[in-house]
């Protein structure tokens, strides 16, 4: 097994980040001009390419992403966004654009790779091509999505102070993440060996609960919302080592699929609020208000 990059803390959020980091040029050209040669050899993004692949196994994880992660994501924003006006900063392929304008929103994306946004705009959406830093709107936005994009920036604080200059008054950013060093994480890594296994030279930072709250705050933002998802470091602590045993991954996947399309909406937002108040699961989810 190749070793795994080093990272240090970031004393800035209380996260950890590449030791080696990249500037924003080099994530800039990384994500333009090699990332989706990456997912399409399978070397990245499994989901992405599943996706842009099509058939039946892509049906079954657009049909899943839509009742859980998308339509909680709809949720947040009509629960917190002023309006309707969304932007979808690094919208890859336009999966969740197309959700979102199904259920009524006016959203649009901005990404860096040509090749995702071709995909996105034979969708029928309109995306932005460059860098989101450089992105200027006609209208102000109600809410900007980070969806598994700030850990790739070179400077996450930047992109959101920019992003807050683009909202409207009451405006929201919603960030993705994985929640990384968790404490299942390091159960699976201390005890069991696995080393820091979610350490990737592509992901300058490793967020948590606590450190996005830091981040918001420093970029001019209130924390108003956040949610977990499945844990699923519990999987392989019940025996199901799929860090061991990479073959035992999609069964893995199979079970929480099969828990989390059985429990019904708000049932499952409540139990991962609560899990969010441990830093427990997987990924994050968390909603800021511009101040």
């Amino acid at each position: 097994m190749a070793a795994r990059p080093d990272t240090e803390l970031d004393p800035r959020y209380g996260s950890r980040r590449l030791a080696a980091s990249s500037t924003a040029e080099q994530v800039h050209d990384y994500f333009r001009d090699t990332y989706y040669a990456d997912v399409d050899s399978g070397d990245k993004g499994v989901d992405i390419k599943r996706s842009m692949d099509g058939g039946e196994a892509a049906d079954a994880q657009r049909d899943w992403m839509s009742k859980t992660l998308y339509a909680d994501i709809a949720w947040t924003l009509s629960e917190f966004a002023p309006g309707k006006r969304i932007l979808d900063a690094g919208c890859g392929t336009g999966d969740l654009l197309t959700e979102l304008k199904d259920l009524g929103f006016d959203a649009g994306g901005a990404e860096l790779a040509p090749a995702a946004a071709s995909v996105a705009r034979a969708k029928g959406h309109t995306v932005s091509e460059g860098a989101f830093e450089t992105l200027s709107v006609d209208e102000p936005l109600d809410a900007i999505l980070f969806m598994h994009v700030l850990s790739h920036a070179a400077d996450p604080q930047a992109m959101l102070q920019y992003a807050r200059n683009l909202l409207a008054p009451g405006g929201i950013v919603l960030i993705r993440s994985g929640n990384d060093f968790n404490p299942l994480q390091t159960v699976l890594s201390d005890d069991k060996g696995h080393g820091d296994f979610w350490v990737t030279g592509d992901h300058q930072h490793y967020f948590t609960f606590d450190s996005v709250e830091r981040l918001l705050e420093a970029s001019g933002f209130e924390p108003i919302y956040k949610q977990s998802d499945f844990p699923m470091e519990m999987i392989a602590l019940m025996g199901d080592d799929f860090i061991a045993d990479p073959s035992l991954g999609k069964p893995a996947h199979d079970k929480r699929v099969a828990f989390e399309t059985s429990l019904p909406a708000e049932t499952r937002r409540q139990l991962y609020r609560a899990l969010a108040n441990t830093g427990m699961g997987r990924c994050l989810l968390m909603a800021g208000r511009a101040r």
